[in-house]
Order: C-alpha cells, then sequence, then structure tokens
C-alpha cells in the first residue's frame, strides 16, 4: 500500500505552490515590499539566496526564505514591465 495523497490538500494554493499573487494576497510582506525601491528589493532577494545556498535555516525556514523571495522576484518583474 502506497501513501495517499490528499488531492484537496495538495491543490490548495495557500499550502501548496500558487500563483504569486495569491502569495501576496497572504503576505505580510506586500505593504512592505511596495515600498521598496527596485534596488533595496534586488539586494533583500540576493540576501535570500545567500542564506538558502548556506543551508543552515530548517526545512521550514528555508521555505519560507523561499516564498519571500518568490514574491520579492514577482515584485521586481512588475516593476521592470511598469517602466
Amino acid at each position: 500500500m502506497g501513501a495517499e495523497i490528499n488531492d484537496q490538500e495538495s491543490e490548495d494554493p495557500k499550502t501548496r505552490g500558487g500563483s504569486p499573487e495569491m502569495a501576496e494576497e497572504r503576505s505580510p510582506m506586500k505593504n512592505t515590499m511596495e515600498n521598496m525601491s527596485l534596488k533595496q528589493a534586488l539586494s533583500r532577494l540576493e540576501a535570500i539566496v545567500t542564506e538558502l545556498e548556506q543551508g543552515k535555516l530548517t526545512l521550514d525556514e528555508s521555505m519560507a526564505k523561499f516564498e519571500e523571495g518568490v514574491r520579492l522576484a514577482y515584485a521586481c518583474l512588475q516593476r521592470l514591465e511598469e517602466d
């Protein structure tokens, strides 16, 4: 008997993946990112990448940093497309 996956849980964008728009909706950092300059957002994104590459974070911490990075990358892309 193999492991069963609950389809309902894996499709919930609040717990698994989802679009960047959905990530922004549940993000407590949304307002902070809106107030960041593109340079500040890119600097923060670089810091997140460095932290993840070091491999010293727990899985939960890594996932949180990854999600923050995705939100930042999406916000940067939106700003670049606006110009």
